[in-house]
């Protein structure tokens, strides 16, 4: 077994997706609203998150390819993705923040 390790993250298709939606795939309002609709819970929001790229890609792909090679790597691509990892990164970054939030508001 090899270590694909990238930037910190489980492999380079994990770092690249995660660099995409950090940089507005996903609005950051929206994933803070997922991480509390969860419950902080790493898993469901990392499937929630590739639910969101999965859709973005095939709208991407429907507007610009029909098909091919492109296409191919770009679903291949998002087999690779460690989802969790992405997951337990928003929730690390956005539960404590909606934590103290809804404390705020009594």
């Amino acid at each position: 077994m090899t270590d694909r390790e990238y930037n910190g993250w489980t492999n380079w298709e994990t770092w690249s997706v995660a660099l995409y939606v950090g940089e507005g795939v996903i609005d950051e309002d929206t994933i803070r609203d997922a991480v509390k609709e969860h419950e902080g819970d790493a898993y469901a929001v990392g499937q929630w998150v590739r639910d969101r790229v999965e859709e973005y890609v095939e709208e991407t792909l429907d507007q610009h390819y029909e098909g091919g090679l492109a296409a191919h790597f770009a679903r291949g691509c998002l087999g690779s993705v460690d989802w969790y990892s992405i997951g337990s990164h928003y929730v690390a970054d956005y539960a404590p923040e909606a934590e103290e939030s809804e404390g705020g508001e009594s």
